[in-house]
């Protein structure tokens, strides 16, 4: 496997779905460029997206009500962020918007999407430049219980400027996955 391999895992359920998809967002660029993948597969199949940050309290702090809420607004104006980039990317294109609903969880981030992944079509998380899997990635793989797809990081050759000079389909290997990912979920009646 490779940096720039997109990943796709999972089987269809038999229970029926509710028509949307779940993203990871950690506030990292990968996990924006996932997000930008999610919005163009999820405006093409006329799904809805659900934007999941997930915190916890750092290492060494004092678990306080105040902090808690500190951090739970932090994570939830993080991850407006990123679809504000996205949905202004869209716009600038032309591209159809996807409605997006943002939700921050005081969770393990691996725990929690593998429980969102139990009403999702499909999970989406982002994978650093590493060849390897991160920790969440790896366990939502094994885990979920939809298919899931983890999207390369954008080459280091060429980083981002903005997403706009950057999708996620302009990775080499993902335009041909994209399509690859569109018929094996189509096939599993996604």
């Amino acid at each position: 496997m490779t940096s720039g391999d997109l990943i796709l895992t999972g089987e269809r359920r038999a229970q029926p779905t509710n028509g949307h998809i779940v993203v990871g967002v950690d506030g990292s660029n990968e996990a924006v460029h996932a997000l930008a993948w999610a919005a163009d597969y999820a405006a093409n199949k006329n799904l809805t997206i659900e934007v999941l940050t997930i915190w916890s309290f750092p290492a060494l702090s004092i678990e306080l009500p105040s902090t808690g809420r500190v951090l739970h607004r932090h994570a939830l104006e993080m991850a407006r962020h990123a679809v504000a980039m996205v949905v202004a990317d869209r716009e600038e294109a032309g591209l159809l918007i996807p409605e997006m609903n943002v939700e921050a969880y005081l969770s393990h981030p691996a725990e929690r999407l593998v429980l969102a992944s139990s009403e999702a079509d499909l999970l989406v998380v982002g994978r650093g430049k590493r060849s390897v899997l991160g920790s969440t990635s790896r366990s939502v793989t094994h885990h979920a219980t939809c298919p899931v797809a983890v999207i390369p990081a954008p080459p280091e050759d060429n980083p981002p400027t903005s997403l706009s000079t950057r999708l996620a389909t302009d990775h080499p290997n993902v335009s041909a996955a994209i399509e690859t990912v569109s018929q094996h979920l189509s096939a599993m009646g996604i």
